[in-house]
């Protein structure tokens, strides 16, 4: 059964005109990057209330739809998103699958060379990353030795 939940409920309503610029946004981003005119059911709810700086917790079966409302969010939003996976096939074919709609993205894991790990530190260092997936170990195991 999908799941959104509002884990914190303390912000402040967002301005109407704010919402209008955002709706638009989304929308355009909607169908121009990923190629969908709408979205699927609780698809949209999730990304609102990112994009409102709300924490969301999210549970839809495989191919649900949740790398969208993670994605759409960090394509209208500042800095860099870091995303968590375990699974480096994933993680692969994420970056494969941004990278074929033009957004920049890279990956750190135990599996990747030094000298792999220091060409993405330095494109973060420079803005040149969208979308990090990071393997948890890389979280508590600094690449360094």
């Amino acid at each position: 059964m999908p799941l959104i939940k509002n884990i914190d409920s303390s912000h402040t309503e967002t301005p109407c005109f704010w919402k209008n610029t955002v709706t638009n946004k989304k929308a355009q981003v909607l169908q121009e990057v990923f190629g969908f005119d709408s979205f699927r059911p609780l698809q949209e709810r999730a990304v609102d209330k990112i994009l409102a700086g709300e924490d969301v917790l999210l549970i839809l079966p495989t191919g649900g739809g949740k790398s969208l409302c993670y994605q759409l969010p960090a394509l209208l939003m500042d800095g860099v998103l870091v995303v968590v996976s375990p699974l480096l096939a994933l993680m692969r074919d994420q970056i494969l699958g941004l990278e074929s709609k033009g957004i920049s993205a890279a990956m750190l894991s135990s599996m990747q060379s030094m000298e792999e790990i220091k060409v993405t530190e330095k494109a973060l260092k420079n803005q040149e990353i969208k979308v990090l997936f990071v393997a948890p170990e890389r979280l508590v195991d600094p690449p360094y030795p």
